[in-house]
C-alpha cells in the first residue's frame, strides 16, 4: 500500500499509512468546518491525554484526514487505548475532549487488552486494521503497527453478515417487533457497509470511507444478483437484498480466500 506524508508537526514522531490525500485541503476543509487545525486537534488530544499515564496510546482516524469530510456531518474519530480503567481512571480527562463544542468528536475508548483481544463494541477485528491504515497514531506507542490482514478471516465476515440477515428476518416476520423498525434500518446504514468494507478488504480493494463502501461493493461485484441504492431506505428491501448477498457471498468464498493469501504472500516476500 502507498504511504503519504503525514501532518507536519509529527511527521518524525509517526509514519502514516493509508488513504491520505491532499493534505493541504484536508486541512481547510477542517478549518473552515469546525474553526479549528488538524495540527490544533492533534495538540489537544496530546495534551488530554498525557495528563493520565493510564494513556497508551491515541489515533487519529477516517474522514478528518480524507478528502471526504463533510463539514457539520462528518465525526472526528479517535481512539485512546488504556491500560487499565479501574486504577486512574482517564475518564474525566479524556471527556475533556468530547465535551468540547469545538470538535464533534466520536471518541473509542478500549483496554490494552480489549485492543490485543481485538475486541472492539461495534466492528470486528477489521476495525483495528481500519485504524492502523487510515489513521496516524499522535500519542505513545503505535501498538497497531504489526496489526496485519492475516487476523481477518472471511469465516468471520461472513458470521456477522448472516447475523444480520437473520435480525432483519426476525424483526419483519415477527409483528411485535414492527416498532423496533426504524431503528435496525438506522443501525445497519452504518454496520452493513462495515461488513462490506471487510469483505473489500479480503478481496484486496479496500474502501476506508463508510458513505461509499455499498456503492464500491456493488461496482467490484456486478455479478451481485441482486442490488439496491445506498442509504437503505426500506427494512424489507433491505431484507431481501441481504438474503440474496449472504448466499452470493457463500458461494464465492472462494474468491475471497483466494485474494487474502495472495495479498499475504505478497506481503510476506516484499
Amino acid at each position: 500500500m502507498k504511504r503519504h506524508s503525514g501532518l507536519r508537526a509529527q511527521q518524525a514522531a509517526a509514519t502514516c499509512v493509508g488513504y491520505w490525500p491532499k493534505m493541504d485541503s484536508i486541512r481547510q476543509s477542517v478549518n473552515t468546518s469546525s474553526g479549528v487545525q488538524l495540527e490544533e486537534l492533534v495538540a489537544r488530544v496530546r495534551c488530554e491525554c498525557a495528563r493520565s499515564s493510564e494513556v497508551i496510546a491515541a489515533y487519529v482516524y477516517g474522514s478528518v484526514l480524507r478528502e471526504d469530510f463533510v463539514p457539520g456531518q462528518s465525526d472526528i474519530d479517535v481512539l485512546l487505548v488504556v491500560q487499565d480503567l479501574r486504577a486512574t481512571p482517564p475518564i474525566n480527562h479524556i471527556r475533556q475532549l468530547a465535551t468540547r463544542e469545538l470538535y464533534n468528536l466520536d471518541l473509542t475508548i478500549l483496554t490494552r487488552s480489549e485492543l490485543e483481544a481485538r475486541i472492539h463494541p461495534g466492528w470486528s477485528r477489521h476495525y483495528f486494521l481500519n485504524v492502523r491504515n487510515s489513521g496516524v497514531c499522535v500519542h505513545g506507542t503505535d501498538i497497531l503497527r504489526d496489526v496485519s490482514l492475516d487476523e481477518l478471516s472471511f469465516a468471520e465476515a461472513f458470521r456477522r453478515l448472516v447475523q444480520m440477515t437473520q435480525r432483519t428476518r426476525f424483526v419483519l416476520v415477527n409483528e411485535r417487533k414492527e416498532h423496533e423498525t426504524s431503528f435496525w434500518l438506522r443501525k445497519y446504514q452504518y454496520w452493513i457497509p462495515l461488513c462490506l468494507m471487510e469483505l473489500l478488504v479480503l478481496h484486496g480493494a479496500p474502501e476506508y470511507r463508510v458513505r461509499m463502501a455499498h456503492s464500491a461493493f456493488v461496482k467490484r461485484f456486478s455479478d451481485l444478483p441482486l442490488q439496491i441504492a445506498y442509504p437503505y431506505e426500506s427494512l424489507a428491501d433491505l431484507q431481501t437484498f441481504l438474503e440474496h448477498l449472504t448466499i452470493w457471498a457463500r458461494d464465492h468464498q472462494h474468491l475471497f480466500v483466494r485474494a487474502q493469501a495472495e495479498a499475504s504472500q505478497y506481503t510476506a516476500s516484499d
